[in-house]
């Protein structure tokens, strides 16, 4: 791949957009792995209620999803101060990622996600130990196969992107296909636990206008009813799509 500074704005676009194709083809591979994860990400996320530790990092679902925001909970290395500013050496802390995950309290009900693209972050290796040491499951998620990180982890996505377009800037590709697996796993584990009917989230969170109005489009659908009598079934509910729904399908004040 040529990306150099003698290349038009164009044509570098072209060529790193090229190495992006290839996290289709990565994606695809790992879809078994994902699976296999799901299946033991989904009952421990909902049947005990408990959090869902990624390390280093995981996005989180309360604004929409209507979950505990102690259900998911992301931890990087170097704390959140580094989602903003550069913590030179904290990745290669095992110390670290033991402390991280003493903090949150582990239990055999929980599940941890490293997230490593080289698979050999330390302070991801020490948070997957405590993990295990806490009876949690242990999934590893990385760019690269046969780690030390999914050595470590009772089960592995390992998504093969191979070689970035700016040789060793994981943020691109490497980034790019973990956030997806990021995506997969939550929003599978969503569906999987009745937060979704169709494909619509009827567990949706109506914190401000647009998501009220996302709300009452969702009852009106599945209902079906009126636009307002969608917003009166709400009002009743308290702003809750499952509870709307279900005093509309058992026919009350239509």
């Amino acid at each position: 791949v040529e990306v150099a500074s003698n290349l038009s704005g164009g044509l570098v676009v072209i060529n790193i957009v090229g190495e992006d194709r290839d996290i289709l083809f990565s994606q695809n591979y790992a879809c078994e792995d994902c699976g296999i994860s799901i299946e033991e990400l989904s009952p421990r996320m909902f049947s005990f209620n408990n959090p869902f530790g990624a390390c280093p990092t995981c996005t989180g679902l309360g604004s929409q999803l209507k979950v505990d925001p102690d259900l998911v909970i992301g931890v990087i290395a170097g704390g959140d101060h580094a989602l903003r500013n550069a913590v030179e050496g904290a990745e290669d802390s095992r110390e670290a990622g033991l402390a991280a995950m003493a903090g949150l309290v582990l239990r055999p009900q929980d599940v941890v996600v490293g997230i490593s693209a080289a698979g050999g972050a330390a302070f991801v290796l020490g948070a997957v130990e405590a993990a295990k040491k806490a009876g949690s499951a242990a999934v590893a998620l990385t760019c690269n196969p046969d780690t030390p990180l999914e050595r470590a982890c009772d089960f592995a996505i390992v998504v093969r992107t191979g070689p970035e377009a700016v040789t060793g800037s994981t943020r691109m590709k490497a980034g790019t296909a973990q956030k997806l697996v990021l995506n997969m796993l939550s929003t599978c584990a969503m569906i999987q636990t009745g937060k979704v009917r169709e494909n619509l989230m009827i567990n949706v969170r109506p914190s401000n206008q647009k998501l009220r109005d996302r709300a009452a489009r969702i009852v009106c659908q599945l209902a079906p009813v009126t636009r307002e009598q969608a917003e009166n079934a709400l009002e009743r509910s308290g702003w809750d799509v499952a509870r709307a729904l279900d005093s509309l399908e058992g026919g009350e004040n239509r």
